[in-house]
């Protein structure tokens, strides 16, 4: 299998040391080849193109798109045309232009296309699922996220001021960088029908794009929630808490724990969640080998990389023109 990496950031980085660890875990033969928008890096093993038609010439199976989010969907097409398998780092763009596009040639060709929402991966969350899912609290009515981190703090070794996140060009800012919120209230709780929004820049960092956001939501069955996510925290912070018919639900990504409380026994049952933070990124590696080699389907396809792009760029529309918008 023969597969094309395009950005070798530290996300992407990341993503390929994960690959050849599974790969060799589950003796998958893999020829890895990469794109560089610029030099050739000495002391890699790979061959690397600063040709991006070159790269596709090389006929790839599959091709990892980990370059920064405005940059996307033009070499997602480009390879999809190719009939390569895709996997797509989150969010799945800046903007709606030609996703459906991307879209169209993904169902012409048949490609899998994976969108790299790792938290959904968390097992955690994956507990927080299936208790909802199993009615556990009954009927939901709110949910509240919440995630922050000191923007500085991301990347020690990167100036944060060059990075994506600090460019409205590039497809930072908040609520695009922290979209894994979304997608997962998205994943636990259903569709979303409208949203209202505040954002902006509120601290000195050196940035072009909003710091923080504050987004409210229905859902198209009527639950309400609250998102909160934020570039400033100094200690970092992500939890969730859903309130339901029966009870609650609380994950803290911190804590490892997830905790819910059965009105009807009248307490808390505590599940404690230890997860090394690669772990779920090793995870997704697997399940998009699953998907590509047996058919699987993706956990998050291309159809719900688009309704949550959707949901996020509602919500900075919703804090531009301050007012509810429908989607």
């Amino acid at each position: 299998m023969k597969i094309l990496f395009v950005g070798l950031g530290s996300i992407g980085k990341r993503h390929l040391s994960n690959l050849q660890m599974v790969a060799n875990r589950r003796n998958i033969d893999i020829e890895v080849i990469l794109y560089r928008s610029s030099n050739v890096v000495n002391n890699i093993p790979y061959k690397q193109f600063t040709d991006y038609e070159l790269a596709l010439a090389e006929n790839p199976d599959v091709v990892f798109i980990c370059n920064p989010t405005h940059l996307h969907l033009d070499f997602a097409i480009k390879a999809a045309n190719k009939g390569c398998h895709l996997f797509i780092e989150k969010p799945l763009s800046h903007s709606l232009e030609k996703v459906d596009d991307l879209i169209n040639v993904t169902h012409n060709k048949e490609n899998i296309v994976l969108v790299g929402c790792n938290m959904r991966f968390h097992p955690g969350l994956k507990l927080v699922k299936r208790l909802i899912d199993n009615n556990t609290i009954g009927d939901i009515y709110s949910v509240s996220a919440s995630v922050g981190q000191y923007l500085p703090d991301w990347r020690p070794n990167q100036d944060y001021r060059l990075s994506y996140s600090a460019k409205e060009e590039y497809g930072g800012g908040a609520v695009l960088d922290l979209i894994h919120e979304l997608d997962y209230v998205y994943w636990l709780i259903g569709d979303v029908s409208e949203v209202c929004a505040l954002s902006g820049k509120v601290s000195k960092l050196e940035i072009e794009t909003e710091d923080i956001a504050e987004v409210l939501l229905r859902t198209k069955n009527g639950v309400l929630g609250h998102i909160h996510l934020d570039y400033l925290q100094r200690d970092y912070s992500r939890n969730c808490k859903i309130i339901g018919e029966y009870g609650t639900i609380l994950w803290d990504y911190k804590e490892e724990v997830v905790k819910h409380f059965d009105i009807r026994k009248q307490n808390w049952e505590v599940y404690n969640i230890s997860c090394d933070r690669n772990d779920m990124y090793v995870e997704e590696i697997e399940h998009f080998f699953d998907c590509i080699i047996y058919g699987h389907k993706p956990l998050i396809p291309i159809e719900e990389g688009k309704r949550v792009l959707e949901i996020a760029i509602a919500s900075k529309k919703s804090s531009i023109l301050k007012r509810f918008i429908a989607i």
